[in-house]
């Protein structure tokens, strides 16, 4: 879903005019978690928000200066379920979509903590399928309880009104600290920070700026590189749902602060504590553009 922002900014030259010229390559979701692990990238770019954490273990020199775009992902029960809650489902069986993804673990870590409940230990079965096939076993076939559904099928989900959802890990999160956890974020290497600290602050300023036209143009924006981000430009219901998630979530927050990388560390932490990663990166791997400039 970052696709179409950084496209549709660059076609209205948000970078350029800030004297900023990069290049933007669609490619699969791997090269840009090997972007910060390699030499495959300079200067500033997009960090995913799981493997951040494993880059910073293995001394990759990166740090973090924005938000990129919020976790939209519900975990959804049938309509007429009788499972209120994530408490709900022990003994049932559940559906995700990679057990070791980012999204998956970040679920089971909160649900372990606020839930007391372990997704992998406490249902009676978890399946490990791709979400396309989740979404038929749970209304079409009845083969499981609940499903974590992954963004684009979490968007039909939510425009499918067989669909119920049961968590929400961003408005949750948000209630406990005032942010939304992030599916990627803004960072840059070390070294660039060091030499090109207006560059930093000139690339933010951009995306924001390229936020801000791709809300106040969505339909347009859309129309040109939605299909670059897997969205069925035919299905109302689907595109009425994410001009919502882009109005309401916020899908793509464009503000930063303590307050922000306070909620970032604490989620970190929360991670490490239930074994979702390894190691929590500290508040030094973090920027304040104050600290840039």
């Amino acid at each position: 879903m970052t696709i179409p922002v950084f496209l549709y900014g660059q076609e209205n030259n948000v970078w350029l005019d800030r004297g900023i010229d990069f290049s933007f390559e669609v490619t699969g979701y791997g090269q840009f978690i090997r972007c910060f692990s390699g030499d495959q990238c300079t200067g500033a770019g997009v960090a995913t928000t799981f493997d951040f954490p494993q880059d910073v273990a293995d001394g990759v020199p990166v740090q973090i200066f924005s938000p990129s775009m919020t976790e939209i992902n519900h975990a959804f029960v049938r309509a007429d379920s009788d499972i209120e809650g994530p408490a709900d489902l022990e003994g049932r069986v559940m559906g995700a979509d990679q057990l070791s993804s980012g999204t998956t673990q970040s679920f089971r870590a909160y649900w372990i903590e606020e839930h007391g409940f372990d997704l992998m230990e406490d249902t009676d079965e978890i399946v490990d399928a791709s979400s396309a096939s989740l979404y038929d076993m749970l209304v079409e076939d009845e083969e499981i309880d609940a499903a974590i559904m992954f963004t684009g099928f979490t968007i039909d989900a939510l425009a499918d009104d067989r669909f119920r959802s049961i968590s929400y890990l961003a408005d949750e999160w948000t209630d406990q600290t005032g942010y939304p956890p992030q599916v990627t974020m803004h960072g840059a290497f070390e070294n660039f920070v060091t030499s090109s600290p207006d560059a930093v602050l000139s690339f933010w300023e951009g995306w924001v700026e390229a936020v801000e036209l791709f809300e106040s143009n969505f339909e347009d924006a859309i129309a040109q590189y939605g299909v670059l981000a897997g969205l069925d430009l035919e299905d109302d219901a689907e595109m009425a749902e994410v001009e919502r998630l882009v109005e309401e979530a916020p899908l793509f927050p464009t503000d930063w602060g303590e307050g922000w990388i306070d909620s970032h560390v604490e989620f970190y932490d929360m991670l490490e504590r239930n074994d979702a990663i390894d190691s929590a990166p500290g508040r030094d791997s973090f920027l304040l553009h104050d600290e840039l400039e």
